[in-house]
């Protein structure tokens, strides 16, 4: 490792708040305030033991004050010997709101030296400060001997290339090789996550550290994370010799490194990252054992910042209890040493060293049902891994690129990703798999266009590339070109000679069936898929949803259950599968399948309204508004989440909810024709007919040629007593669908009671008998009563006959609050028009009225 000729390790403070209040200032106007020299400072950073003349084992403390506060900008300090420069350390400005910094303060840094051999006696030592490329002033100070200043004449100045190192009284050995090759990572992803774990030092060199794949690509190992945005590290500081635990010093002060994933392995759960560079000094690599630990050793760790510690750098120790193959905490087999470690959440990644502080180990998982239990990588492993990921880190050939970008894209790197194809490219022009495999970057990156373009290359260069038809057809089908994704899918199923290329084919062109309505031959296709690849576990999912869409439920939930066999993690195959045990009255089932997928998922909004769904069917409104809130709150942008949550509204009788979320859909979408039939569909059952009527017209204008749009409006106009209007709207509804519609004057009565008390509920209905003639019933102004428990809905009868009608009044009161519920007692519900209604069902639609709560 390269070593800086003085001994000595530099920290810079990350800006703080300076006593003075902040004035606006440009570049030209920055200047140091104070600079103050010191042997120690406080939690605070006020330097105490002020002055500029040193002890050869003294830590400088050097606290730079400037005149304002730049928003920009890097405030560096380089300490030099003569002519020879020590170090150099900086601080980011821009960080100054991150680290809470008050806002009409001016900032400051603290930048320290302190030795780990003692300094050379001198007086020609100084800090020269900069901004960015200007520098600010130059400060001297020197390191004098026991009584005093003394020359080279009193006392030989000790040479720089053979200082004697310092005897530390404090950590051990293992310990301080810990310390020196640890770092805590800190993670966040494009949807506001943050995690934290712990990397080491592999190769100081070349700055490169390992850690577990479930921290640098946490998105592979939990779905509800997104692609990393932020990777950064920090790595120990210490006063007085000693490594300091205070989180506030490192949020503070600690300056963070930032670095980026070169490879990972899901399976082993081991990732390398490359820092943009490492401390000089108090930092090195960890050396790699030579054989496993054996049963009884003893095993010692740090951790960045682990969960219930408060502090940086917790160490733990304990005795291996075994080293054999097992299912790690990722689900995955590998080599491991179980040990009665203390390890937690943030130790992820962590260095396990033995007694000669050689690396035996990576942090993996711990039991969280068991008792001191906790799994470590074991050096088998991470040698394999070695071996694959090593050769990627300075790739050389196309193959290499290339093997080095597919792990990039799998992580969703895709700018590094698409950088590597690229590189690869540039060697190997003619390599068609390259150009397929940028061309599904392009796609990723939803620049179909150019994915297209690439595609098309591919195929030219190239005619067997069956990835690349794949590829070109994953455009077309998002193009809405199906015939020609249908076309380049069967030639791809033709031409492929490896089973689990034909099962994947298969799958897609199912999809493709399955997306223009074709079911049998989606259903087919599925079939072909899962015959080709037992253990394409897609293909079963797939072939469960044509089963379900078909109404075979039981069939589905088996089919479904293979895929969860295959991959257990998968949210989606839970959400299939209970949406099918919801279809067959299995509710407490299906709850527990929505559970699993929400858990596994909590990004996906379709599982929140699903399982809104079946708590409605449950008679838990509470929850399922709950989880419709859940819904929503995924992303407020998502027009087809408003759609959604309108639909659970309007089947729940809602209309007031129904009404409200159709009309944000139109407004995000005002494009979307269904939105605004949805709307116009909801208007019309609060009665506001003309309402309606403007949103299905607003509807029709986008689309002439839905059946039901019309059937809609005509029932508003109905409503409105616009005969004329309505027969129109009913005759081009009939014309679009001939035989789907049947004209009926009535509707069925539906009470639902969603008060939280019993309610006796009261009801009137007006029926056109065979004579042409209306009559309320029942008769002589009377009344048929019910009784409604909390929760509770369903149609009505009277006299041993469904209740029916084309107006109501209907009202209630509650048995133990007394309350009146009378919005339809005096003034009628009007449920159908002079004209009628077309009913699709083939049977009268119902009237669902639901009484809530004032």
């Amino acid at each position: 490792m390269a070593k800086s000729l003085v001994p000595a390790a530099v920290f810079a403070g990350l800006l703080a708040l300076a006593p003075c209040k902040a004035q606006d200032s440009v570049v030209q106007d920055i200047e140091v305030a104070r600079a103050e020299f010191g042997k120690s400072i406080s939690d605070a950073d006020q330097v105490s033991e002020t002055g500029t003349r040193f002890a050869p084992t003294d830590t400088v403390y050097l606290k730079v004050s400037l005149n304002s506060r730049p928003k920009t900008g890097v405030l560096s300090c380089k300490f030099y010997l003569d002519k020879q420069e020590i170090t150099v350390a900086s601080a980011d400005l821009s960080r100054l709101d991150a680290t809470g910094v008050a806002k009409d303060a001016n900032a400051y840094g603290v930048f320290s030296l302190h030795p780990t051999a003692p300094f050379p006696i001198s007086d020609q030592y100084r800090a020269e400060i900069f901004y960015d490329e200007k520098k600010l002033g130059t400060y001297p100070f020197q390191i004098i001997g026991e009584k005093g200043d003394r020359k080279d004449s009193d006392q030989p100045a000790m040479k720089l290339t053979d200082a004697a190192p310092v005897v530390s009284a404090g950590p051990t050995d293992i310990v301080a090789k810990l310390l020196h090759a640890t770092a805590n990572v800190t993670c966040s992803d494009d949807r506001d996550y943050h995690w934290t774990g712990t990397a080491w030092i592999l190769d100081y060199e070349k700055r490169l550290l390992v850690t577990n794949d479930h921290v640098a690509n946490a998105g592979a190992h939990d779905k509800k994370i997104g692609n990393v945005t932020s990777m950064k590290l920090y790595f120990p500081e210490y006063r007085d010799g000693r490594v300091i635990h205070d989180a506030g010093h490192y949020a503070r002060n600690a300056e963070a490194i930032n670095a980026t994933v070169i490879y990972g392995d899901k399976a082993r759960d081991l990732a390398i990252i490359q820092a943009d560079r490492l401390p000089t000094d108090q930092t090195s690599a960890l050396k790699l054992g030579s054989d496993a630990p054996s049963l009884g050793q003893r095993l010692h760790s740090l951790g960045g910042i682990p969960a219930g510690s408060e502090g940086y750098w917790i160490y733990t120790s304990g005795d291996v209890r075994a080293v054999y193959s097992r299912s790690m905490a990722n689900g995955y087999n590998a080599d491991v040493v179980e040990a009665d470690m203390q390890t937690n959440k943030g130790n992820s990644g962590g260095p396990v060293v033995n007694d000669s502080g050689e690396l035996v180990a990576v942090v993996e998982g711990h039991s969280t049902t068991a008792r001191s239990v906790s799994l470590y990588i074991a050096l088998s492993e991470v040698q394999a891994f070695l071996k694959d990921a090593l050769p990627l880190v300075q790739p050389a050939t196309a193959e290499q690129f290339m093997a080095r970008a597919k792990h990039h894209r799998a992580a969703g790197r895709t700018d590094q990703a698409l950088a590597d194809f690229t590189q690869a490219l540039r060697l190997d022009p003619n390599n068609a798999e390259v150009m397929a495999l940028r061309g599904w970057v392009f796609y990723e990156r939803d620049d179909l266009d150019t994915a297209l373009t690439e595609f098309d290359d591919a195929i030219a260069a190239d005619k067997t590339m069956l990835y690349a038809y794949h590829g070109r057809a994953n455009v077309q089908f998002d193009l809405g070109e199906f015939d020609k994704a249908l076309v380049d899918l069967t030639y791809a199923i033709k031409n492929a000679v490896d089973p689990k290329q034909s099962s994947e084919f298969y799958n897609e062109r199912g999809i493709v069936y399955s997306h223009i309505d074709e079911l049998d031959k989606a259903l087919a296709d599925f079939d072909r898929a899962v015959a080709a690849d037992s253990s394409n576990a897609w293909a079963h999912a797939n072939r469960g949803d044509m089963l379900a869409k078909s109404d075979q439920h039981l069939k589905a939930i088996d089919a479904i259950k293979t895929a969860v066999d295959l991959e257990s993690k998968e949210p989606h195959f839970y959400w299939l599968m209970g949406k099918s045990a919801q279809a067959v009255d299995n509710l407490d089932g299906a709850l527990k399948l929505f559970d699993i997928a929400t858990a596994l998922d909590g990004t996906n909004a379709d599982y929140w309204i699903s399982k809104a769904r079946c708590l409605i069917a449950t008679g838990d409104i509470q929850q399922a508004t709950e989880n419709l809130i859940s819904a929503i709150e995924i992303d407020e942008t998502d027009h087809r989440v408003y759609n959604e949550v309108g639909l659970v509204g309007f089947d729940l009788g809602n209309y007031p909810l129904a009404e409200a979320q159709f009309a944000i859909a139109t407004q995000v979408d005002p494009g979307n024709y269904i939105y605004w039939l949805n709307r116009g569909h909801a208007s019309l059952k609060l009665r506001k007919f003309d309402d309606a009527v403007a949103h299905l017209t607003q509807s029709i204008s986008l689309v002439d040629d839905d059946a039901d749009c019309y059937s809609i409006r005509g029932q508003a106009r109905s409503a409105l007593d616009r005969s004329n209007e309505a027969e129109s709207d009913f005759r081009k509804a009939k014309e679009l669908l001939p035989d789907a519609f049947v004209k009926y004057s009535s509707k069925l009565l539906k009470i639902a009671n969603r008060t939280g008390e019993d309610l006796q509920v009261m009801v009137r209905y007006r029926v056109k008998g065979s004579d042409g003639q209306t009559r309320w019933y029942p008769p002589a102004g009377q009344a048929a009563v019910f009784e409604f428990a909390p929760g509770e809905a369903s149609l009505l009868t009277f006299d041993g006959k469904q209740i029916h009608g084309d107006r109501f009044s209907i009202w209630a009161q509650g048995k133990e609050s007394g309350k009146d519920y009378d919005e339809f007692k005096t003034r009628e519900l009007i449920s159908v028009g002079p004209s009628g209604y077309l009913s699709g069902s083939g049977e009268a639609d119902i009237e669902l009225y639901n009484f809530v709560s004032p």
